[in-house]
């Protein structure tokens, strides 16, 4: 019976240790979030909304097909708090730093006419990445649109990322229209 109790006791601690905290998925997040940033690095700055726009993703939870990417067979899920907001201090990537802002209340930014447009600046909003059940892809959505008081021109992007040898490397990135 002893022989039993501390088998089963490795086995729990063993299965336990491969097991990934949400501390570690919040990193992994800000890691994805980061080199989604990179891909946009033509942009002059960073102005985050902090509340995660999950719209787009929330279609991908029992997989989908994008691009020429099939991805139907696999179940994704958020693997942090899906409503966490993005904050400032979690970002390590100091290019990326000299370009952020986050914004907390977009309903305190100033809207300008689209007479004013030199004065419009890009806002972007990202989902939190979703993650496939196996860890081994994660997708993310991003968009960005101008503060202008007439309907601004929404461009959205679906970025799918592949984890091995415990990096997240890009193998898409998609165009995505937003309804």
């Amino acid at each position: 019976m002893k022989i039993f109790s501390y088998s089963l006791l490795i086995i729990i601690f063993q299965s336990c240790a491969t097991v990934k905290s949400e501390d570690e998925f919040v990193k992994s997040d800000y890691e994805i979030a980061e080199k989604t940033l990179v891909c946009f690095d033509k942009w002059n700055n960073y102005r985050l909304i902090s509340e995660p726009d999950n719209y787009i993703v929330d279609n991908y939870l029992d997989g989908f097909m994008i691009d020429t990417l099939d991805l139907r067979n696999y179940k994704f899920d958020f693997k942090s708090n899906r409503d966490a907001k993005w904050e400032y201090k979690n970002f390590s990537n100091p290019s990326i730093l000299a370009k952020l802002k986050i914004i907390d209340d977009y309903s305190k930014v100033k809207t300008v006419y689209l007479n004013d447009y030199k004065d419009a600046k890009r806002f972007i909003k990202m989902s939190r990445p979703l993650y496939s059940n196996d860890n081994k892809y994660a997708a993310v959505h991003i968009s960005s649109f101008f503060n202008l008081l007439t309907s601004s021109q929404l461009e959205g992007y679906t970025l799918i990322f592949f984890r091995e040898n415990n990096e997240w490397t890009l193998i898409s990135c998609v165009l995505t229209s937003i309804s």
